[in-house]
């Protein structure tokens, strides 16, 4: 935690979320990575300092990132990834990112909306559901986007044989 590195990480995560960092919000991941608790109101606003170019005192260095990113999208999440193909598809214009534990971090670079998708139980099959009915929502995509999209809108679970055996909804108001 008190290498460099760690300490630069800890500073750009406070930076971007507007939150001190305190001790009981230090933790250590499944990979034994340095890991911060973060409320997810903090999270939805680091979204949107991220693509802000006049909150974020570092937006020459976030957009070379974020258009790299757009440039190699696999490299975000891999393939067969809701987070690569929302990237890919739409130009980099939405980035993506999912995270342990159910939660999909997003923003529109054009539109300067960003947010936070947490799942309770921590499943990530909801996740591409949800964000779809979000994106559509706030209408981040368009119909040639939504689309190729179309195979994550799969409400319908199977188990191992291939057996429907429940169904994702959504609910938004």
């Amino acid at each position: 935690f008190n290498h460099p590195y760690q300490k630069l990480i800890r500073n750009s995560l406070e930076f971007f979320t507007k939150t001190k960092i305190n001790k009981n919000q230090i933790g250590v991941d499944g990979c034994s990575a340095p890991q911060y608790a973060l409320k997810m109101e903090s999270l939805a606003n680091a979204m949107i300092h991220l693509i802000n170019k006049k909150d974020n005192i570092f937006f020459k260095h976030t957009d070379l990132l974020l258009n790299s990113i757009s440039k190699y999208p696999y490299l975000i999440g891999g393939t067969g990834r809701f987070d690569s193909q929302i990237i890919k598809i739409t130009k980099g214009r939405l980035f993506c990112k999912g995270g342990a534990e159910g939660v999909l971090l997003f923003s529109d670079r054009i539109k300067k909306i960003g947010g936070v998708i947490k799942i309770i139980d921590g499943n990530e099959r909801a996740i591409p559901l949800i964000a779809m009915k979000i994106f559509d929502k706030l209408k981040l995509l368009n119909q040639t986007e939504i689309s190729k999209l179309q195979n994550w809108n799969n409400e319908k679970i199977f188990n191992h044989a291939q057996i429907e055996t429940g169904k994702i909804y959504t609910k938004i108001k």
